[in-house]
């Protein structure tokens, strides 16, 4: 979810105690991680400070917030859903899988038109393009995961969606990009929003001035 939403506040530079931050962050972590399977909820978050408004998993149960995306937040509940999303990264093992995808793709190409040699630019840029596909729908299935993880646990997702209303449009470059339109994201989550009955238990999230607080010195 590595997309520029405008300019940055100046505030990397100057953060020096993101302890409360932090424990807000991971307050919502672990309450969504509690609907996961049981193998699944040592999350591990951090947060760094980065003028990027980003988050991302990694293989294991590890999750990065960038300060940056913090500062975008107009609601603790786009945060909410944009650490479900990354959960559904860590649930369904998609590093793993994208890992295991890339090694095959080389391996089956490898073995169509020998060793790379001369070829080496066009297999780098097949492989990329030939698993594109699977990337999208990643993103698709975490974006579904991260709602249903959200209503799971007793948060309401109304304004997950209004994240993605601030991203900018990769019209152009959809094809090479990882992540399918924010337009399209929003639309397709507040569809699946408007079609679920309310929610029957809610738990109030952390405040959004508790996770920005730190960032505004």
């Amino acid at each position: 979810m590595a997309l520029q939403l405008g300019e940055a506040s100046e505030l990397e530079q100057r953060v020096r105690d993101r302890t409360a931050m932090l424990a807000a962050v991971r307050d919502i972590t672990s309450r969504l991680a509690a609907g996961l399977e049981p193998e699944f909820r040592g999350i591990e978050v951090q947060v760094v400070a980065d003028d990027v408004p980003n988050a991302f998993a990694l293989p294991g149960g590890y999750v990065v917030v960038h300060t940056g995306l913090l500062t975008e937040l107009k609601a603790p509940e786009e945060l909410i859903g944009v650490l479900g999303h990354e959960l559904g990264h860590v649930a369904r093992r998609h590093g793993i899988v994208r890992l295991a995808e890339s090694v095959w793709w080389r391996f089956l190409i490898a073995q169509l038109f020998g060793d790379f040699g001369d070829l080496g630019g066009m297999s780098a840029q097949a492989i990329e393009l030939v698993s594109l596909k699977f990337d999208r729908a990643q993103e698709s299935e975490s974006d579904e995961f991260g709602l249903e993880l959200m209503r799971r646990v007793g948060y309401e997702p109304r304004a997950f969606p209004d994240f993605f209303d601030r991203l900018p449009s990769q019209t152009g470059t959809t094809w090479f990009s990882t992540h399918p339109e924010p337009a399209d994201r929003a639309r397709e989550l507040r569809e699946a929003i408007n079609a679920l009955p309310p929610l029957t238990s809610r738990q109030e999230p952390p405040t959004l001035e508790a996770l920005q607080g730190p960032c505004h010195n």
